[in-house]
This record gives structure tokens, sequence and C-alpha cells, in this order.
């Protein structure tokens, strides 16, 4: 028989035994919404976290120099250099960004009460625009009064109790160990209490480096910003390579105890260090991994509970079908040719499934977004101000609608094949399989 026709019997006998289906249509689409929101909110969970990291660090893949003449303050002074070196590893990447920073060093002053910083980050807003869409930042208006800019954390601002317009001190620590200070515009608060938000200040490169003692092209850190994550070792050590050729570098880094044990050793001068996103957020790739592990656990539970109660329902529905499979048979119809029209028939079911199984995801994501859970301890670093994000890779969604498949197959390929085999006479005459 022609697939045509084996699809429009399918088709037909779906729309016949429509009735039949609900319950399992129900399973399987409440089955794959759950599995779809599940994958969507745990894959957003972990972009949110390396979203963060990336904002906070400015890149995926770094150059960094630590100066040991300056008690190891970080601090590359040619950039001519730095950026050959980039040039010869012939890494493709999306965008550089410069930073200075002066870590713990800095304090924010305001009508009498200090906050020290975790970290004051001095960028080049031109080139990193992006990276604060929703701060609202305007630095024409601290130009208009003669102040440098700056942007707090929403946690700075609350304990200060200040707001955007507002001006403050700031205080930093100068490379030769001298205290500095200067008044600064705050042109933003960043409603970002996470693990990376908190505490932390941006303000203008070149206004830092004067405020550190630094010449203007210097900086501490350049960072290379690539599409994603994927062969981030590889660059790494191809940077890695081309450093070692033009300038004094340390060891290869691959984890954050490398880094930490490099940084207690003693040299002369500025020596630079090659790491990547994922050594920094080294104590964190655990946290993601247990996530991960969950998510999979769930998923895996999911996909088991659809599989029984789809097979307990093709059971019954086939054996309530057993006459009408059995006069197919007697018919003229091949057994191969009536298990291709039931497997069409199950495939049109998943479709189906599948459709209204992803509005279904869509709408719970959507219901589960409208919370807020940054009250939550410890799990601000999941949130993007403090709401759950869905993110759902092609790859991702073909692999979530490939268990609804391989559900129904599994489920039917059974009792579908007993159907076919059964003895003719006694399937006519009604009798069990």
């Amino acid at each position: 028989m022609q697939l045509r026709y084996k699809l429009r019997l399918a088709g037909r006998y779906l729309r016949g035994h429509f009735r039949r289906y609900i319950f399992l249509l129900i399973a399987l689409s409440f089955g794959f919404s759950l599995i779809t929101a599940l994958t969507s909110i745990s894959n957003g969970m972990i972009d949110n976290v390396y979203t963060g990291a990336e904002t906070h660090y400015g890149g995926h893949l770094f150059i960094l120099g630590f100066d040991k003449d300056h008690d190891t303050a970080i601090r590359i002074t040619d950039d001519a250099l730095v950026s050959a070196a980039v040039a010869a590893s012939d890494i493709e990447y999306e965008k550089i960004v410069r930073r200075t920073n002066c870590f713990e060093r800095g304090v924010i002053y305001f009508n009498g009460k200090a906050v020290r910083q975790k970290n004051v980050f001095g960028i080049d807003i031109e080139n990193e625009t992006d990276s604060f869409p929703d701060t609202g930042f305007d630095a024409e208006t601290a130009g208009a009064v003669g102040l440098p800019w700056i942007m707090l954390s929403k946690m700075t601002a609350e304990e200060l109790h200040l707001q955007s317009g507002d001006k403050v001190i700031l205080e930093v620590e100068t490379i030769t160990g001298q205290k500095n200070t200067a008044e600064c515009l705050v042109t933003a608060v960043m409603n970002d209490s996470s693990l990376f938000g908190s505490f932390r200040s941006f303000t203008d490169r070149r206004f830092l480096n004067d405020l550190m003692g630094m010449a203007q092209d210097e900086y501490s850190s350049m960072g290379l910003y690539f599409r994603n994550l994927r062969g981030i070792g590889e660059k790494a050590r191809r940077l890695q390579a081309a450093v070692e050729t033009v300038l004094p570098a340390a060891p290869e880094i691959a984890e954050k105890a490398d880094l930490t044990y490099q940084l207690s050793q003693q040299w002369p001068g500025i020596r630079y260090f090659v790491v990547s996103l994922p050594v920094y957020m080294s104590e964190i790739v655990d946290l993601i991994s247990a996530l991960e592990a969950g998510s999979y656990a769930a998923f895996a539970v999911l996909a088991l509970i659809l599989l029984a109660s789809s097979l307990v329902t093709y059971r019954l529905l086939l054996h309530e079908r057993r006459t009408e499979i059995a006069t197919m048979r007697a018919l003229g119809f091949h057994g191969r040719t009536i298990l291709n029209i039931l497997f069409f028939e199950g495939a049109g079911l998943a479709v189906i499934s599948v459709l209204i199984g992803y509005l279904l995801s869509r709408l719970i994501i959507m219901l589960l977004s409208l919370f807020s859970y940054g009250s939550i301890p410890g799990f601000e670093i999941f949130l993007n101000n403090g709401r759950l994000t869905s993110s759902l890779p092609p790859e991702l969604f073909i692999v979530n609608i490939a268990v609804v498949f391989a559900t129904v197959g599994l489920a039917m390929i059974f009792p579908a094949g007993r159907s076919v085999r059964h003895d003719l006479a006694k399937a006519l005459s009604g009798g069990d399989f």
C-alpha cells in the first residue's frame, strides 16, 4: 500500500477513535509541558549564572597583568603587546573590553556613612552599553555638571539611602598604597542583588586610572567575548601560547587553585596570566552541575511516568480495537501495513500532544515568571532581577519532542505487534489476546 493511503487511513482512524485517545492526549500533553517547562527554566537559570558572570568579569577569556613591584596590583601597561598576542592567537571573538579594577580597596561615602565595595570597575561605557540595558544610565548628565559618573549596586544604594542623581565620594587606594578621593554623580542604581551584583560599582576607566595613579592607556584586564563558551579551553591554550611569545607569562591556568598558587609566588615586574571564565567560576561549577543533575533526574522520572501511563493506555485501546484490526487482516491487509498505520496514527497523536504541550509549557513558564524569588537566600544567582527566566535551545527542544515520539512508539510496539499476530478467527470472534 502506498504511503499516502496509509497516512490517510491513519488520519481517519485517529479522528474516528479520538474520544478513546483523550486520556492519552492529556497525559502526553501535560507530560511534554512539564518536561519542556523544566528544561527551559533549568537552562534559563544556568544561563543567568553565566550572564551574570560575563557582565561581572567582562568577557569569557581574559588576559591579566599582576605587578609584584606594586603589591600584586592587577595592571597591564603594554596594550600594544597584549593586542599583538591576541592577534597572533588567531582567535575569532565578538568584541574586546578593557577594564580597571581596584577590588575591595574602594569605598563609597554619602551623608557621613560609608560602604566598602567588593569591586570598583573602570569601564569604557561606549564599548559596554549592552551590558547595562536596564540601568537608565546617562553619562551626559554627569558631564553637564562636571563630575565623573558612577553606577552603584542596589545593595549599596539601600545601605546609604541614596538614589540616582545624588553625589557621592569615591575613595580608592592607589597602586603605590595612598588613599585618593573624588566626588562622583550617581547616574544609575543597578537592580542586581545576586552574588555577582552585590556591592560593586562601575565608573569611567580613565577617571579611575587617574584616581589610582595609573596611566590613561593602562588597565587591569582585557576580556574577550565569544558567541558562547564552546571550545573555551582550546581558545585559552591558543591565547596562552601567543602571550608566552611576546610577554613574561605565567604557566597555563586550568583551575582556580592554579591561579591561587601562582599568585603566591614572587617575580619582578608584571607577569601576564590567561584565565577563562570557567576558572573564575570553579566554585560555582559544582552548583551548576548539581542543578543539571537534578533537572536530568526529574526529566527521567517524568519520562518514565509518561511511558508507563502510555503503555497501559495503549494496551487498553488496542484491546478494544482487536476486532477492527482482525477485520483489516481478513480484508487482506498485511501485518506490516497495519503496524505502519497504527504508528502513523500514534505519530499524529504525538504531534497534537507536542503542540498543546508547548503552549501549556509557555503558560506555566509565564505564570512562574510573574513572581519574585529574590528573597530566597542563595537563589539570587540563578535569577534575572529576582525572577525566573527560560531558555530552550533548538537541540534541547528536539530532544523533548523525541521523548514524546519515543514514548508513543515504545508504548504501542508490543500491544500492536500482538494484535497483528493474534489468531485471526479468535480475534474476529472477540477473543482476548
